[in-house]
């Protein structure tokens, strides 16, 4: 799910045939860019959604979050908001690759029985939060650790 956003931004940035579709000015607001934002946010919806209808227990890992740059961050105790979770001694600069969307939410009321979330370095200066859960069937929901 993390990356449906850099697919669709890959495959708008080739039907500008190496033209610069974005704003250059990133203290302007980049119509495109809100545009991407937001299909982004309703494949995932419809990503998730799909998966919670099939009625199969899930067992989901995906990125969570990006933290850009080289300032060291550590994870601390579980938060509903990713970015609570994060500790780093300056500001970090992170992305949201599911664009607002909380797969939690999104599943409320069906048992959760696993979820993590550890820090993967990608690459010098990309860190990826990552998020691993269990979302088991309405079925299989016996009142123990709804979401």
């Amino acid at each position: 799910m993390g990356q449906f956003g850099v697919g669709a931004q890959r495959i708008v940035e080739r039907a500008f045939a190496g033209r610069h579709p974005w704003t250059p000015d990133p203290e302007q607001p980049d119509p495109l860019d809100e545009a991407l934002q937001a299909w982004t946010a309703r494949a995932v919806r419809a990503w998730i959604g799909a998966l919670l209808d099939s009625g199969a227990d899930l067992w989901l890992a995906h990125d969570r979050g990006v933290i850009y740059g080289a300032a060291p961050a550590l994870l601390g105790p579980m938060e509903p908001n990713w970015t609570a979770q994060l500790r780093a001694a300056e500001a970090l600069e992170v992305s949201d690759p599911l664009c607002g969307v909380d797969v939690l939410e999104e599943a409320r009321g069906r048992a959760l029985s696993r979820h993590q979330r550890w820090l993967w370095p990608v690459a010098q200066g990309q860190t990826h939060v990552m998020e691993s859960m269990r979302i088991q069937p309405f079925s299989a929901f016996l009142g123990d650790n709804p979401i």
